[in-house]
């Protein structure tokens, strides 16, 4: 039996080390493994067609592949060997068992349980960057992604639940001990000399005393003892009544594209999808969400027995699909329409998966949102609206965590923005803090929205991840954890609507504003898209929908471009070199089918798709054109154009008025240059 420790500033330092310890007993026995690989390409394909290509062995610590670059792996799985995988590359990589996706490996997401019995498993790479946003991911080289190995290895699962009852408490030590010696640099308490324990709270120094006790009981005793003593802190210093509440739903948000193309974006959700999948298993009280139906779409394509098993999740609850829109839409560049397209098609494709519609709108990441959001919410039935994007402010704190954001329009929506963190979290104890201490209505509603995930190819969330909110829900000043959905949390914060703050108009965000100057062709190619989407529309009506059409691949596709990273123009070149021709091609063939079916092939012919009479001027004539109506050129009604009448220093023509100073026409300086004082109206 051990004395009792009279130096307790000295335990952290040995709580750290006590992690340590038990992280290198989980994994052992590890045993390598041959890899046969195919040639990689810059066209992905089904597992089908790679089975069938010529395969070479992997070497280990070998580079392979361009961005964005696809290759296929066999890997045989002895038998007697332990049963968790270790596949060790740079790039992101697809678990394949019996022929369908079953794990996603990256920089987050390392080891993988394979069923009893499993002889072969196939892994899908791919050449581009992982998990972003995870600490230790440090990008691609340029020779490529590196393949550093597989093994089998055995896990002690003792160890792994020991790891994680200690090192849950050491996050929770170091978020105290911070706020016990606010003035102490971090850096110090690395060194030899602590500081020494005068004047801290009894909750810090019966933390440290229990910490101490049960790693002297792991010293004496082994990991059993120490699990048994880390029970007795779980349940002495869990708060019975605690103050805040965070409802956690997985989540990974995915850039469709961004720093990698649209092809590989698709092989991103099925890597996510799958992962996911898997985890709902190994920890029934999981809940997820994801929200654009594209990416459901494009793993149905990729494998319909996955999304499938997306159903299955879908029917039981645990997994839900929401988000109001068919991609997460810029709301800025998009015109009115474009915008309503999203919603709609993002309902028909909610209830299609689901058999409801959405009823949130998920935007975490959009550059800004525009007033009319409320009011195409409430027309498309969508009730909520979160994100976690006003956070990134860099001068102005956005002032309400839960509120009601009203339109111009009246129109009016039960709103929420996760405060302290950002769209990727890893369920720590300083980021539930300050998700709970910033949530700026936590007065009048106790309960907070805490996504947690690794994003854009991350895998969603871990098992590290569900394993944190097993033991750190409702530790003295902690906020209880509670896995949950999304539109629930919204169910109930809507019981508070009359209470929250209101906000009027536009949500500006002070960030990513250089993104609406730039790529100019893409704008310009996009909204040429858009007036032939309206053109041929309009003509079709016109026609009294003679001559169908079917539409739904167009508007598909334009709503694609309308995706928060395409269309202000912050995706990779790549995007754009195959985009660009995408959105030209298609507003050629609409065009012409609708000068087509508008008798263009014949007498030339003048048509207004506007929902409003309009003139135009036909060589040096004024036309008078009624709402959706066309007219060959030669029954055009025309009439001369209006003389100039000058009164002054006002000019006029009967359609614009120009009002100029004293200081001469605008022109005189040759630059175009507006004079003060000039302003022009519509006649």
């Amino acid at each position: 039996m051990f004395p009792l420790n009279p130096l307790l500033q000295l335990t952290p330092l040995r709580t750290q080390r006590g992690v340590t310890r038990l992280a290198e007993m989980i994994w052992q026995d590890p045993q390598l493994l041959r890899v046969e690989v195919t040639a990689n390409r810059p066209d992905h394909v089904p597992l089908t067609v790679a089975k069938k290509a010529p395969r070479r062995a992997a070497r280990d610590g070998g580079s392979w592949g361009r961005l964005y670059d696809q290759r296929w792996a066999r890997v045989a799985i002895p038998a007697g060997a332990g049963r968790w995988l270790h596949w060790d590359e740079q790039g992101e990589a697809t678990l394949f068992v019996n022929g369908l996706p079953f794990y996603g490996f990256d920089v987050a997401h390392r080891y993988c349980e394979l069923p009893a019995g499993t002889r072969e498993v196939w892994v899908e790479s791919l050449c581009v960057q992982s998990a972003i946003w995870h600490p230790d991911a440090k990008g691609l080289g340029a020779e490529g992604n590196i393949f550093r190995g597989a093994r089998l290895l055995r896990r002690n699962d003792e160890a792994w639940a020991a790891y994680h009852d200690l090192n849950c408490l050491y996050d929770w030590m170091l978020d105290l001990r911070a706020r016990e010696f606010p003035g102490v640099p971090r850096e110090l308490f690395s060194q030899t000399q602590q500081p020494a324990l005068t004047d801290v709270s009894p909750l810090y120094r019966r933390l440290l005393r229990g910490l101490d006790t049960a790693l002297d009981a792991f010293d004496t005793a082994g990991v059993g003892a120490l699990r048994r003593e880390l029970a007795k802190i779980y349940r002495e210093l869990r708060d019975t009544a605690p103050l805040s509440r965070a409802a956690l739903t997985g989540h990974s948000h995915l850039d469709l594209v961004w720093l990698w193309t649209e092809q590989v974006g698709e092989g991103k959700a099925v890597h996510t999808f799958a992962n996911v999948n898997r985890l709902m298993t190994l920890y029934p009280e999981f809940r997820f969400a994801y929200s654009q139906p594209a990416s459901y779409e494009a793993v149905g394509r990729r494998s319909p027995a996955l999304l499938r098993a997306v159903r299955a999740r879908l029917r039981r609850g645990q997994w839900e699909a929401t988000g109001g829109m068919y991609v997460e839409s810029d709301s800025h560049v998009a015109c009115g329409e474009g915008l309503a397209r999203s919603f709609i098609l993002g309902q028909e494709s909610f209830k299609k998966l689901t058999g409801r519609r959405s009823r949130s709108l998920w935007l975490p990441d959009l550059f800004g949102f525009n007033a009319c959001l409320p009011q195409l919410m409430h027309l498309s039935g969508v009730d909520y609206f979160f994100t976690t994007k006003t956070t990134w402010n860099t001068v102005n704190r956005f002032p309400h965590s839960s509120f009601v954001w009203r339109g111009p329009g009246g129109h009016a929506v039960v709103s929420h923005v996760t405060q302290g963190v950002q769209f990727n979290n890893e369920l720590k104890v300083e980021q539930l803090r300050a998700a709970s201490h910033q949530h700026q209505q936590g007065d009048l509603h106790d309960e907070f929205l805490m996504p947690n995930g690794w994003g854009d190819g991350g895998g969603g969330p871990s098992e590290e991840m569900c394993e944190r909110a097993r033991r750190l829900s409702a530790l003295r000043g902690l906020p209880a954890l509670q896995w949950d959905q999304p539109e629930a949390f919204f169910d109930r914060l809507a019981e508070k609507r009359a209470q929250l703050p209101a906000l009027d108009g536009e949500i500006y965000l002070e960030y990513h504003r250089g993104t609406f100057t730039t790529q100019s062709r893409v704008k310009s190619h996009f909204r040429a898209l858009e007036r032939a989407l309206q053109l041929r529309e309009a003509a079709l009506v016109a026609n009294r929908g003679t001559a169908g059409a079917d539409l739904a691949h167009a508007w598909r596709r334009m709503v694609f471009a309308q995706f928060h990273d395409y269309i202000p123009g912050s995706s990779i070149p790549e995007v754009y070199a195959k985009g660009l021709p995408e959105l030209a091609q298609l507003a050629r063939e609409l065009e012409t089918a609708a000068k087509n079916s508008l008798g263009g092939k014949g007498d030339a012919c003048l048509f207004n798709p506007l929902p409003f009479a309009r003139r135009c001027t036909v060589g040096g004539r004024v036309v008078d054109l009624p709402p959706l109506a066309g007219v060959r050129a030669a029954d055009a009604v025309v009439r001369g154009l209006a003389p100039v009448t000058v009164s002054g220093r006002t000019l006029g023509n009967g359609r614009v008025t120009a009002k100029l100073d004293a200081s001469g026409p605008a022109g005189r300086a040759g630059r175009g240059r507006p004079r003060r004082g000039t302003r022009r109206r519509r006649g």
